[in-house]
């Protein structure tokens, strides 16, 4: 994730500027692999002359053990020859608003609170129904961790695919027939072209 993606739109950087902040204006995308499903929130956009910050939540779309990941991608746009070279880089980032941070400090709050009282259950138990709870907590949390590393690994692949479709409107034609149908989002963007 450290490393940056450069490709090269035939748009202008003009139009890149405005098909992104189309792109953030529609804020919500899902995608599927197999039952899980993602869901990619653009919070917002800051834009320059020639660079991009997008603020994205990442989480599973049932909210299943509130599994957040922060990103922030960086895009530095430049004009070329054969038409706008774009170079993203995708890091984690910190929750970007107050309601944010709120929901994720309550919701480690929740944890703590339940760490806590598993752990007083495991200490007041005989010795079988310790275990059996503690067995049950490894589990959770092995579950919960799974969760985080999907979303984070799903969702750093699906945000820069998503961008990048959003910036090359001809795809060439072996893509087009690989997607066959055009999606919503991405129809919405070519309105103006």
């Amino acid at each position: 994730m450290n490393e940056p993606f450069t490709f090269v739109s035939p748009l202008s950087p003009q139009d890149c500027h405005q098909r992104l902040e189309k792109l953030a204006k529609n804020r919500h995308f899902y995608f599927s692999s197999g039952s899980f499903i993602l869901h990619i929130k653009i919070d917002s956009i800051k834009a320059s002359q020639d660079g991009l910050n997008l603020f994205i939540l990442c989480n599973p779309e049932r909210l299943r053990n509130y599994a957040l990941v922060y990103f922030k991608l960086l895009g530095q746009i430049q004009p070329s020859d054969k038409g706008t070279t774009i170079q993203l880089q995708l890091q984690l980032s910190k929750p970007f608003s107050k309601s944010d941070w709120g929901f994720l400090v309550f919701s480690l709050l929740i944890y703590v609170f339940a760490f806590f009282g598993v752990t007083i259950g495991i200490l007041s138990s005989y010795l079988w129904e310790g275990l059996l709870i503690g067995f049950v907590v490894v589990v959770a949390g092995i579950g919960y961790a799974w969760q985080l590393y999907t979303t984070y690994k799903f969702g750093s692949e699906k945000i820069i695919d998503l961008v990048f479709k959003a910036l090359r409107p001809n795809l060439s034609a072996k893509l087009q027939e690989q997607d066959s149908k055009k999606p919503d989002w991405l129809s919405s963007l070519s309105e103006s072209q």
